[in-house]
């Protein structure tokens, strides 16, 4: 294992002082340690064995910014952290400059309430009454300082041996405080790439899981043109799993190392589509600061997928396949042509031809789109596959959520699963199952309550019975309302109308304010209009 540099830096600091030997402990605990609070708590405890104190504070400065960034405050019964920013004053920012240019970093301040860079700090954390401050900043970053801040509550109460504590030992003091940033900043963000990372992976599960997902036919289809660059269509209703599908595409073509780049069609705003799609150069217009790059500029060598493409309006789909048939476009405010490689894979979860036929999308591009087309058929269409895909998602969101009892289903529980319609598809299967885990406590997962929620799932190439041809508008509706009496009405969160038709919840409440749905506070039924 690698010793990070600060780590080497303190224990040479170690032979060429005659540090305190539960210091050298301490920095050696907290080295080791990779939680937060123990760190601190553990650097508290050891001041506290030397010095008078109440408690210590940890603040993380920007300079460039002119920001405080983040708070710890440790006691001796607790650690609390608070994430938060404030833009501190000229006056304290001149202070704080003078301070972390200074040779010495250790200052001490007999009276917090005379130093406007102790009292802003002072009310950043919360502090109303004077006290004594021994204060030691240390860079852990670029134009980014760890201030600690050693505080009594009591007025000029350190003397010169205190200060000559921090002083001598300044330098592993530095090193332990890099160590805790690094801990605050940088390790979250090494955690978001792990659940990027895991996130991704679980993208890719359905070439691993095809025979559960019961989608070989798609699988097959997804080989033969994965390879290649031809452009693909993804056709089928809300929660089949078409983006699910175009990560599989992108993973397993050429491109895979390259960016893939997804658009929700429904949610870009017209007036910002050139903006959003080719990006603007630095004072093209009101407000644009600097340049924009936009999205296939992004996918520049991978992949670029247009999420719910039937949605673009009719001016959009001319500026869309006039990039498509040369792939050369100019920014916003730019003279400049740009080229770019990017393949091109889109979803619908309506009648596209039907739409060309009333002159709704446009020829020429949906012909340019459909040179591959793949059709995901709905969950209610293979039941069979359902026993399947609920035990693949329980015991995968078992592992996830890490549940301390091990979870089964009901002997009538599969019967249950295959008698609902599934609306939402394998999206809304997913969320019911995990539902069902948390509720479960151990107990035998069941899903009777699926039996009062009534589904109605209009058919494209059928009728009323008085042979009435059903709307696009009217098929849209119905389902939308199905969704939310699955959901009693929830539009937003974890098992929501909106992530289970796959949309923003913006988007939605767009749609249903279109169709005239919509919902009482406490809903027992959807009202519309």
């Amino acid at each position: 294992m690698t010793v990070p540099s600060y780590i080497a830096a303190a224990r040479s600091g170690f032979m060429k002082r005659n540090l305190p030997e539960s210091f050298n402990d301490c920095l050696g605990k907290i080295y080791r340690s990779e939680d937060l609070k123990t760190s601190v708590r553990m650097l508290y405890s050891f001041f506290k064995d030397y010095l008078p104190l109440d408690y210590i504070t940890m603040l993380i400065y920007d300079v460039e910014q002119s920001m405080l960034r983040y708070r710890i405050h440790s006691t001796e019964e607790s650690v609390v952290l608070v994430e938060e920013t404030k833009k501190v004053t000229e006056d304290t920012r001149k202070e704080a400059l003078a301070f972390i240019n200074s040779e010495i970093r250790t200052l001490y301040i007999p009276n917090g309430q005379n130093h406007s860079i102790v009292q802003e700090f002072d009310e950043h954390v919360g502090i109303r009454e004077p006290a004594s401050t021994i204060a030691h900043g240390a860079e852990a970053g670029q134009n980014q300082y760890v201030v600690l801040a050693l505080v009594v509550w009591e007025e000029d109460r350190y003397n010169q041996k205190d200060i000559d504590l921090v002083k001598d030992i300044s330098e592993p003091i530095d090193n332990a405080l890099r160590h805790i940033y690094s801990q605050l900043v940088i390790a979250p963000l090494r955690n978001r790439l792990t659940a990027d990372n895991r996130e991704a992976r679980k993208r890719l599960v359905l070439n691993k899981a095809e025979g559960n997902l019961g989608l070989r036919d798609v699988m097959s289809r997804i080989e033969q043109v994965a390879k290649l660059d031809t452009p693909v269509l993804l056709m089928g209703e809300t929660g089949v799993g078409k983006e699910l599908i175009a990560n599989t595409i992108h993973q397993h073509s050429r491109r895979a190392e390259r960016p893939l780049v997804s658009i929700n069609c429904g949610a870009i705003v017209e007036t910002l589509l050139d903006s959003e799609l080719f990006g603007h150069e630095k004072g093209a217009f009101t407000g644009a600061g600097n340049v924009k790059i936009g999205f296939f500029e992004q996918a520049n060598g991978g992949t670029i997928f247009f999420d719910e493409v039937s949605e673009l309006s009719m001016l959009a789909q001319v500026k869309l396949l006039r990039v498509l048939q040369n792939m050369t476009f100019q920014r916003v405010g730019g003279q400049k042509t740009v080229s770019v490689d990017v393949r091109v894979i889109a979803a619908t979860n309506r009648d596209i031809a039907r739409m060309v036929e009333n002159r709704e999308f446009r020829k020429d591009l949906w012909f340019r789109l459909n040179t591959f087309p793949i059709t995901i058929p709905t969950l209610r269409e293979r039941k069979e596959d359902i026993p399947g895909l609920a035990e693949y998602f329980a015991k995968r969101l078992a592992v996830e959520m890490n549940l301390p009892y091990r979870y089964r289903f009901a002997p009538y529980a599969m019967e249950q699963l295959q008698k609902y319609n599934w609306p939402g598809n394998v999206r809304e299967l997913e969320n019911v199952i995990e539902q069902a885990l948390i509720l479960s406590r151990g107990a035998p997962l069941s899903f009777h309550h699926l039996a009062n929620i009534r589904t109605e799932i209009p058919s494209v190439s059928h009728g009323e019975k008085n042979n009435q041809i059903i709307t696009m508008n009217e098929i849209m509706r119905r389902h939308i309302i199905s969704v939310l009496n699955l959901t009693r009405g929830r539009i937003e969160g974890r098992g929501g109308a909106a992530e289970i038709l796959d949309m923003k919840s913006s988007t939605l409440r767009a749609r249903m304010r279109k169709l005239g749905i919509r919902v009482a506070k406490f809903p027992d039924k959807i009202l519309t209009n």
